[in-house]
């Protein structure tokens, strides 16, 4: 079964039953009824899908949330979106993440998860082997928390796909992480303020990389000599099939039309 709630007010005491995927958002919000569910997660060897949008998790509901996914072996799929977690509660989820062998995602963007917090799960990346998929869009990494994520990314080949957008120009020391990253397939760096004089470190990583299939850049502001530099790398890469430059101030002209072609004749379309 699938429960898609907006309104937690009958049912919380039992609210997972059987389900094997639960949704709740801000509407009806009710502080109390979430920390039975994650009293209620305890145990559960059903659910494996758990979303929770735009709904306050204080710390000592993070906490209860740790102690909930501590030894569950079922539960795959993880999304807090704006649930406000900050570093604290971020701090103790990874705290549980480093044993779990059983999460594949994990979505915390919007969480006001700052150096810390992205620190602590940098460390979560260095020995945890099942999760595949991380979107940390719209937190602060700050200069300290993008180091640690960049390398735990040198060393990491379990995650396969990375989305990043609007954590700011700290960005790019993940970004010279992906030159020697072996697992990730799919990056996204969209609205991270990247300019043409940081497409040489781009293209750079797509002369090195061999994984990644799919790089979003859109929003940026790379511009025509940066996209130019990019094409040119283009021409040896074999493995990405896939590069967004949507909104990235590149004009309609010769060379635009030449990063065209490189990409044409790079992927054969």
């Amino acid at each position: 079964m699938i429960c898609n709630f907006t309104k937690m007010s009958d049912c919380a005491s039992d609210v997972l039953g059987d389900r094997i995927e639960f949704y709740c958002d801000f509407s009806y919000y009710d502080g109390r009824k979430i920390v039975e569910l994650f009293d209620a997660l305890k145990g559960n060897t059903v659910l494996r899908k758990l979303i929770l949008n735009c709904i306050y998790i204080d710390t000592a509901g993070a906490r209860r949330l740790a102690e909930a996914l501590d030894g569950n072996t079922t539960l795959t799929h993880l999304e807090l979106w704006s649930c406000r977690l900050g570093d604290e509660g971020m701090e103790f989820l990874s705290r549980i993440l480093k044993c779990n062998t059983t999460l594949q995602l994990l979505n915390v963007s919007d969480n006001s998860i700052g150096p810390m917090g992205i620190c602590a799960l940098s460390n979560v990346l260095k020995v945890n082997t099942s999760l595949t998929e991380i979107t940390l869009s719209f937190n602060k990494p700050g200069m300290i928390g993008a180091l640690a994520l960049a390398r735990a990314l040198e060393t990491n080949t379990s995650l396969l796909t990375l989305s990043l957008s609007c954590i700011g120009s700290d960005v790019l020391s993940i970004i010279r992480s992906l030159e020697h990253n072996t697992g990730l397939m799919v990056v996204n760096l969209s609205n991270n303020f990247i300019d043409g004089s940081k497409a040489g470190l781009i293209a750079r990583v797509l002369a090195h990389n061999t994984t990644l299939t799919s790089l979003i850049l859109k929003d940026n502001s790379i511009g025509d000599a940066g996209a130019e530099m990019i094409a040119a790398t283009l021409k040896h890469n074999t493995t990405l099939t896939y590069l967004d430059l949507t909104s990235n101030k590149i004009g309609d002209d010769g060379r635009v039309r030449k990063y065209n072609a490189f990409y044409v004749a790079q992927n054969g379309r």
